[in-house]
C-alpha cells in the first residue's frame, strides 16, 4: 500500500468515459523504446486492424544499446503482405513510436508456445534477436532487466544457449 492510499498493481490501463476502469497490459509487458513505453497489446490491436488480413499479431521488444528496446512484431497474414504495408497502416493511425521497427511473418504453426498453449514470449524475444540480428552481452541483458548478472546466470544462458 502506498502512502496515497493506493496499491500498485503492476497493471496498465485507463479510465473510460463512464470512470470503469479498461485494462491494457501488464506493466512489465510494456516495451520502453526510446524512452516512451509503448503497450504491446495496442500494437498488436493495430496490425489486427490492417487490411491486408493479419490474422495474427504478437509483439515484443528487444534489447537495443541506443533506444532501450526495439519494438519487433510476428504476424501471421493471409496472402501477399509486405512489411512496410503493416508499417505504413500503424503510422498513419498511431503515433510514429508504435511503430514496429521489425515485422516478421510466421504461420500459426511458427509461433512457440508453452505446454498450455499460450505463447512463449521469452522465445519470440530470443527468436527475434537471432532474426534482427541483434547479439547482446549477456550481462547488458540482464542490467537492462534492472539485475545484475552473476557469473552462475551468465554461465547458465551460455550453456542453454550452446545447447540449442
Amino acid at each position: 500500500m502506498r502512502a496515497d492510499g493506493y496499491f500498485d498493481t503492476g497493471d496498465l490501463g485507463c479510465l473510460d468515459a463512464d470512470g470503469r476502469l479498461r485494462f491494457h497490459a501488464r506493466l512489465k509487458d510494456v516495451i520502453k523504446t526510446g524512452g516512451i513505453n509503448v503497450s504491446p497489446v495496442e500494437v498488436e490491436q493495430l496490425i489486427a486492424q490492417t487490411p491486408a488480413r493479419c490474422e495474427i499479431a504478437h509483439v515484443v521488444g528487444i534489447p537495443d544499446q541506443a533506444r532501450g528496446q526495439l519494438i519487433v512484431a510476428f504476424v501471421e497474414a493471409v496472402g501477399d503482405v509486405l512489411e512496410d504495408d503493416v508499417k505504413e497502416f500503424i503510422r498513419d493511425r498511431a503515433a510514429s513510436f508504435k511503430v514496429p521497427h521489425h515485422v516478421l511473418f510466421r504461420s500459426r504453426d511458427q509461433i512457440p508456445r508453452v505446454a498450455s498453449g499460450k505463447v512463449a514470449r521469452y522465445r519470440l524475444v530470443e527468436e527475434a534477436m537471432k532474426a534482427v540480428g541483434k547479439v547482446m552481452d549477456v550481462t547488458a541483458q540482464f542490467r537492462m532487466r534492472g539485475a545484475p548478472a552473476t557469473a552462475k546466470q551468465v554461465a547458465l544462458i551460455c550453456n542453454r544457449s550452446a545447447a540449442r
